[in-house]
């Protein structure tokens, strides 16, 4: 999964329940945004509009239409890649992310010294 998680362009997360939203977080931590619904801790992880999309769960089509806009909009993608981890309300998201990023990357063979490193 740490191989192949970074080389998507979006994560859609349609969850109709969802307790805190590790798999948006992994999602955010390799640099892709997360499309998820409005649900559990999602918002607390995800600007709408910043560093992801939100939606009402059972929104599909509008879930969909965003995802089609953002791969529409490729310079809007790469900003929205960019911004996760930046979190303006709390450090949650910037702290969670680079935990998640170390253990993906010390678990690809990049070494305990990258893991730390990426932690600072």
């Amino acid at each position: 999964m740490n191989e192949l998680l970074p080389l998507a362009d979006l994560m859609l997360m349609p969850s109709e329940l969802e307790s805190f939203g590790l798999a948006a977080l992994e999602a955010m931590a390799c640099k892709v945004p997360a499309i998820a619904t409005l649900v559990g801790g999602v918002p607390e992880l995800i600007d709408d509009g910043e560093t992801g999309l939100l939606y009402a769960v059972g929104n599909v089509d509008g879930m969909a239409a965003g995802a089609v806009g953002l791969l529409s909009d490729r310079a809007r993608l790469e900003t929205m890649r960019e911004r996760r981890g930046r979190r303006r309300r709390s450090g949650l998201l910037h702290a969670g992310a680079a935990a998640v990023c170390a253990v993906l990357r010390a678990s690809a063979g990049e070494g305990v010294e990258t893991a730390i490193e990426v932690q600072r």
